[in-house]
């Protein structure tokens, strides 16, 4: 908590202000709103590229006068509603606490499929376009309705504390956290309401304590009164979990870091998992070649495939049709709950040289080894594209030119390396050139099923002794030895399983290679690589080179799906490994 005087110590400080307990002041709101339309410009009103709404697209809106459903163009000025929707009688039509309780269930048309679809793969553009969002964090489900806004809802209940320093003559509120009460809220656990708050470009936020505005520029509460320009928002970027920056560029960390935030929320239909940030995959598509594949960005697919667990997940439960319908597949991590190791997604950002909000520790890069199609039901097949190994071998060919807009320089630090900028990329530095978005949004990726039919090679290793877990990692890694006398040491697994908990010393597992990897020797990987400490026979060379491999479990009808991923030193896979076989993993 803090405290902040009740009057003011000059012209331009803030303090705090006594406010009803029971009924909001609706016209301070809307000052906020008069305020930012005439002095945040552009900034807080959408994003250049509309991603996922086009012309043709209209929006079905609730008219507040008429109180009728109209179609509307997108360009019409609307307010969105996040809330939480909860689990009422599918089968009740009824008028909630509201009328803006409604803005999902008649909004979209729940009986048509078509039309369904199209707005949930818009729904990131039909939050960053709105005039403002009005996010209900104050109830457990539709029934909750805004309290104290008058107009028949009912009362609120905020009380505030006033500390009293008669000795030196002022008087102090003492101020909750207005973020720390909005993200306690039920409607900060739902999956759905993720993307609604971080798409939304302006949102009043009615939680449990006071109202909050927030913009682009600014955040404003009703108990203070604030500057002329409120309390300054961080850079755009910097604050990932309340606001979206569209980069040109695939940025991987950005998306990751959504991503390790949202797979910890809950949803009332685990089915809902990808639908509920099809939004912003839908507006990320013309940054990210190729789109995603069930949550994995397919330009960085052999890398994106590596992620970790940093505590023990759990296996989401779905229905197992024969189209598989509903599945969430086990390489993914949206077929897990729980939290991801964040580290790992930086296996896949070799791509990067330098960044004032990033710094990369590793030099962890990886290479494609296979070939990963999709098969739908009628036997079209889909070939995943994870151009991210390709660009890299570009830069590397001397002959090659540069793409437009790529400028090479020379390290000043050294001058042995060198690094790209672009300009709608500053100010980051790159090792190489990757695709700028053209401002073109990629069409949606087509609904195959979820798994992935591929071809590599196999062997059989056995866990044996504990390996350090890295920094913040719950999860017990064990090391793998080729089953010899006396044993060789090949490489390391991470383990779904509590660091504390018993090593099946012996147990055999069955391994597939995903991909190559390798880091430099001449760095230090041990808060990266667990196994760092027992590789000392690899490191004669300028790299520590392994595959990248994935232990599996078999199931009916020859599926694999994943247990746990890990590495192999490469000398020792390609002495082991078997003959190359098809695989079909989900």
């Amino acid at each position: 908590m803090d405290i902040i005087p009740l009057f003011p110590s000059s012209q331009t400080s803030s303090s705090g202000i006594i406010i009803d307990e029971h009924w909001i002041d609706t016209t301070r709101l809307k000052s906020w709103i008069h305020f930012c339309d005439s002095n945040h410009g552009g900034t807080c009103t959408g994003f250049q590229d509309r991603g996922g709404i086009g012309d043709a697209i209209s929006l079905l809106l609730i008219d507040m006068v008429a109180e009728c459903l109209v179609e509307a163009p997108v360009t019409e000025r609307y307010f969105a509603l996040s809330y939480v929707w909860g689990k009422p009688d599918p089968n009740a039509f009824v008028l909630e606490t509201t009328v803006e309780n409604l803005a999902n269930r008649l909004c979209i048309v729940q009986n048509d499929k078509v039309h369904k679809a199209r707005q949930i793969d818009a729904m990131g553009s039909i939050y960053s376009n709105a005039y403002c969002t009005i996010i209900a964090a104050c109830g457990e489900d539709s029934h909750s309705g805004l309290p104290g806004v008058g107009n028949g809802s009912k009362p609120r209940s905020f009380l505030q504390s006033v500390l009293d320093f008669s000795i030196i003559g002022t008087q102090c509120l003492v101020l909750p956290k207005a973020w720390s009460t909005e993200r306690s809220s039920v409607w900060n656990t739902r999956g759905w309401t993720f993307q609604e708050k971080i798409m939304s470009r302006r949102s009043l936020v009615f939680g449990p304590g006071p109202v909050t505005w927030r913009c682009q520029r600014c955040t404003w509460r009703e108990d203070t009164t604030g500057d002329v320009e409120g309390t300054p928002r961080p850079l755009l970027g910097e604050s990932l979990l309340d606001t979206f920056k569209q980069d040109p560029w695939p940025n991987l960390h950005a998306w990751m870091h959504l991503v390790l935030v949202y797979n910890r929320r809950t949803l009332s239909f685990e089915s809902d998992r990808l639908r509920a940030i099809s939004g912003i995959e839908a507006v990320l598509r013309s940054s990210f070649p190729g789109g995603f594949c069930y949550g994995l960005p397919e330009f960085f697919f052999d890398a994106a495939l590596l992620w970790q667990p940093n505590k023990p997940m759990k296996r989401r439960e779905m229905a197992l049709d024969q189209n598989m319908t509903d599945y969430l597949p086990s390489w993914s991590w949206a077929g897990w709950h729980g939290s991801i190791d964040p580290k790992t997604v930086l296996f896949g950002m070799d791509y990067l040289h330098s960044s004032p909000t990033l710094t990369i520790h590793t030099t962890f890069t990886v290479s494609q080894l296979v070939t990963w199609t999709q098969i739908d039901l009628h036997g079209n097949r889909h070939t995943l594209q994870p151009q991210h190994t390709h660009f890299r071998q570009i830069a590397s060919s001397p002959d090659h030119p540069l793409p437009p807009g790529w400028t090479l320089h020379q390290d000043p630090t050294t001058s042995q390396t060198h690094y790209y900028t672009h300009p709608a990329a500053h100010p980051h530095k790159f090792r190489y050139p990757i695709p700028i978005a053209s401002g073109q949004t990629s069409p949606p990726n087509l609904p195959f099923p979820p798994y992935l039919t591929f071809t590599s090679t196999r062997a059989t290793l056995t866990i044996s002794s504990p390996l350090p877990s890295l920094d913040l990692c719950a999860c017990l890694s064990v090391s793998l030895h080729v089953p010899t006398s006396p044993p060789l040491w090949a490489g390391m697994l991470r383990l779904n399983t509590p660091k504390s908990s018993i090593v099946p010393e012996g147990q055999a597992c069955e391994l597939v290679a995903l991909s190559l990897g390798r880091v430099e020797n001449a760095s230090d990987e041990s808060g990266f690589l667990e196994e760092w400490g027992h590789v000392e026979q690899q490191k004669s060379g300028a790299f520590y080179e392994f595959y990248n491999v994935v232990w599996v479990g078999r199931e009916e009808g020859g599926w694999i799906v994943r247990r746990a991923v890990g590495r192999v030193e490469r000398g020792v896979w390609e002495r082991v490994r078997g003959e190359q076989e098809e695989f079909r993993m989900r």
